[in-house]
Parts: C-alpha cells; sequence; structure tokens
C-alpha cells in the first residue's frame, strides 16, 4: 500500500497473505463451482462479480510449483475465490469479508493485509484454500499449507510458514508457448527490512520456535512466525538449495544460538547484495524480475546502485520496468543517500518514459508516476500509480 505525505512518497508494509487453520467462515454453504481440474477445482459465491478466469489461469502454474518442491497432492484441492479479505481476531480466528478495506492489520510489524488462508476439512465448513485475489504468489503461499495438511507429522509451525513464504516469492512469466510458469526467488524484502531494523529478542525467538499448528496466538505472534520463518528456511536454503524440504527442517537445530545464527546470516547486508547481484544477472528474465520487485523495500545505497547498474544493461520490457518502478519506490523512501535523489530519479523516469511494457493500463499509470514525480500531476497522483502498478513492486 502506498500513501503520499506532501510531495514525498511513503510506503507502508502490507502483508498480502496469510494462512490460518481456524476461520468463522459467513456463509460457507454458498459457494458454486465454476471450474475443475486433474488437480484443483474452483469454487466462487453467485453474484459476488468474482472475474474466476483470472483465478483459472494461476492455479497450474501455482499447483505445479507447490508439487515440485513438496510432492503431488493426493487429491485434488478446492480453492475458493471471492473478493476482500480476513479480519483477524487473532493468529488463528478471522471473518471473511469483502471490500479493498477487508482485512487490514495494523501492528508493530508494520500495516498488513490478509487476503489469504487455509482451512483444513471439517464437519462444519468448506475446507480448503481460500483466497481475496487473484494473486499467483498467495495461491503458492496457501496451497504449500493444503500440501503439508495432507502429511504426517506436519512440521513446526515457523518451518510451515516460512517455507510457504519461500516458495511463494517469485514470479509468474509466459514460456515461449505462453504457458505460465512460476519462477521462485525467495527472498522476501518485507520480512528482512522488519527484522533487520529490530531483530527479535530471545523470548520472541523462542515463542516462535514452541508454536504448533493449531495453537492459540495473537496476530502480532502469527505475524512474527511468518518472519521469521522465513528468515531460517531461507538460510536452510541458500546453505543446500538442491535439498528437500525434509533434509532442510532435519538439519535445523533448534537450540535459540544456532537458530539466531541462521536469521542473522539471512538478515546480514552482505547475503542480500550477493543474492541480488547473482539474480539480476541471471539468464532467465523471469529470475531477474522476481529478483527486482520488492527491493525498494530496505534498500539503501549499495543495493540501490546495484538495481540502477542492472536498469543501464536490462533488455526485457518487464524486468526494465520492474527495475525503475522499484528504484522509484524506494526513493520515495528517501534512500539515494550517496547518489543525489534527483540524479537517482533521472535513470528510472527516463526508461520508464521511453518503455513499452504490460497492459495499456500499466502504460497509463506509468505516464502518471512520472507526471507525478516531475510535480505535474494533481495530489495523489504517484499514490494512485503505485497501486495500479502494484505487480510491478509488491511482493
Amino acid at each position: 500500500m502506498v500513501s503520499v505525505m506532501g510531495d514525498r512518497l511513503c510506503t507502508e508494509a502490507r502483508l498480502v497473505i496469510a494462512s490460518l487453520t481456524m476461520m468463522l467462515l459467513s456463509g460457507c454453504t454458498a459457494w458454486r463451482e465454476v471450474a475443475s481440474h486433474e488437480d484443483w477445482t474452483l469454487y466462487v459465491k453467485p453474484g459476488t462479480g468474482v472475474d474466476a478466469e483470472s483465478f483459472e489461469q494461476l492455479l497450474d502454474p501455482a499447483v505445479a510449483a507447490v508439487e515440485e518442491a513438496l510432492g503431488p497432492f493426493e487429491r485434488p484441492v478446492n480453492v475458493h475465490a471471492w473478493d476482500g479479505g480476513v479480519d483477524l481476531e487473532s493468529g488463528t480466528r478471522g471473518r471473511m469479508r469483502t471490500g479493498e478495506d477487508a482485512g487490514l492489520v495494523d501492528s508493530n510489524l508494520g500495516l498488513a493485509r490478509v487476503r489469504a488462508f487455509h482451512v483444513k476439512r471439517d464437519p462444519f465448513g468448506p475446507g480448503g484454500v481460500f483466497l481475496g485475489e487473484a494473486s499467483a504468489g498467495a495461491a503458492v503461499h496457501e496451497l504449500v499449507h493444503a500440501r503439508l495438511a495432507e502429511l504426517s507429522p506436519t512440521p513446526p509451525l515457523w518451518f510451515e510458514e516460512g517455507l510457504a513464504m519461500l516458495l511463494a516469492d517469485g514470479e509468474l512469466i509466459a514460456g515461449p508457448d505462453g504457458t505460465l510458469e512460476w519462477v521462485r526467488d525467495g527472498l522476501c524484502a518485507w520480512p528482512r527490512s522488519v527484522l533487520a531494523s529490530d531483530p527479535p529478542d530471545d523470548a520472541a525467538l523462542a515463542t516462535v520456535l514452541a508454536l504448533e499448528s493449531g495453537d492459540e496466538h495473537s496476530v502480532e505472534e502469527n505475524l512474527l512466525v511468518h518472519f521469521i520463518g522465513w528468515g531460517l528456511v531461507f538460510d536452510l536454503y541458500r546453505e543446500a538449495p538442491a535439498a528437500d524440504w525434509r533434509t532442510w527442517l532435519n538439519t535445523f537445530q533448534a537450540d535459540p544460538a544456532s537458530a539466531r545464527d541462521r536469521l542473522e546470516r539471512s538478515l546480514d547486508r552482505g547475503t542480500f547484495l550477493v543474492w541480488l547481484h547473482e539474480h539480476l544477472t541471471d539468464a532467465n528474465p523471469g529470475v531477474r524480475a522476481a529478483a527486482a520487485r520488492g527491493t525498494w523495500r530496505g534498500a539503501d545505497s549499495s543495493s540501490l546502485q546495484l538495481l540502477s547498474s542492472a536498469l543501464r544493461y536490462e533488455s526485457d520490457p518487464t524486468v526494465r520496468a520492474t527495475l525503475a518502478i522499484n528504484l522509484l519506490a524506494a526513493a520515495g523512501e528517501g534512500r539515494f543517500a550517496g547518489m543525489g535523489r534527483w540524479n537517482g530519479l533521472r535513470l528510472p523516469l527516463t526508461v520508464l518514459e521511453r518503455l513499452t511494457f504490460g497492459t495499456e493500463a500499466d502504460q497509463e499509470a506509468a505516464a502518471r508516476l512520472i507526471a507525478g514525480y516531475r510535480g505535474e500531476g494533481p495530489r495523489g497522483t504517484i499514490e494512485t500509480a503505485f497501486r495500479d502498478l502494484e505487480a510491478y513492486w509488491q511482493e
């Protein structure tokens, strides 16, 4: 979510997804099947105006990404699509609502928006994945929970959430034949930025490590288990990228000292810069786009120099747009230290002005964004343009 204060862009952290084991579902019997596949069945509520096709096209690549990492589903997954979010009552309970303002959570870790969840099957309502927006990343995250729910025993909550965060950080791209594929990145900018600026103390770390799926916990603890879980799993993944997830879990030593070492490695500035350089120079444009998206969050002069250098040499239009928009978002945070704010803006604004990318709506939003940064648009131009270009900067 982006807001404008005066002529400065101010960004607020947003969590698109969260996973819940128990929900207070309203109208749970009103779901109607609209599409089915070998691996999934899609349901919507009649009269809600949900664009079922936008959900259908992302489910195959999302399921394929989860099955590649965790093995095939034992039975088709029920996926429920609606337009809205979840108002949380705790870390395990909430109520579905419709509308853009639904699901907002204001916590010490930032502003979150809960737009998806998973429910285990029970006698009182439909189980499966629930998506409040057509987001491939949200689908991957919740499908991880759906797949792990088929296994016994289930891993600790921190590992399950961390694995879901890791696998769900990526980019949906079209191959040469037009087939969509989920390309993983894995470095989640929001938890890295939050935890690096305010590392959890020993008590918080111990609480997260002790939580099990189904344990009652607060909304703050729910966010923290996502963040710390990501940091721990990301380090296991970097250590053995080709290993099976069970190997990662079995490698982990649950003592707080070992966990803190892993977390600190994931949050280390050098880790971030090496990862960013390696992925921004990858031969696959999907990898480059996934690496660039979200990098505005917590950026410093070194990472901004990497993004600017990558932008100068990048040829793929989508990756160029992603790099430019993230540089502009970082400028809104006032982090062009050592580069000069307006010198830092000149390159992404010039690239974006000359670039043809995405849809007509993307092009129009980019023109408004450029006008806003040049002081030519009405108040709120930057905010609304960033909102319309969310797919290029929001993880």
